[in-house]
């Protein structure tokens, strides 16, 4: 299964809508924080503190890179501004 950077703007995407439709805030929520650790940890994980354009996710779980270049997308550190914004979670 492969990742790309772009779909990091889900997890906003998530918790946008999520304070809109009260019957699935909860669960939209928690889709949008496991989503938005796992665009943070594509940062965290390079020597450079850029992401990869797009990483593959083997059967286990483990990151690999796909793509090393990075398009400098925003969308990562918007949907993290969201996620702290609406939870105050400083992770």
């Amino acid at each position: 299964m492969t990742c790309c950077m772009q779909v990091c703007f889900v997890p906003g995407m998530l918790a946008l809508g999520a304070q809109h439709i009260p019957e699935v805030h909860d669960e939209h929520m928690a889709a949008a924080e496991k989503l938005v650790y796992t665009c943070y940890q594509m940062y965290a994980r390079m020597r450079t503190g850029l992401a990869p354009e797009f990483v593959r996710f083997s059967p286990g779980g483990a990151m690999q890179i796909g793509a090393a270049h990075n398009l400098l997308r925003p969308e990562a550190i918007e949907s993290i501004f969201y996620m702290w914004r609406f939870t105050k979670d400083t992770k």
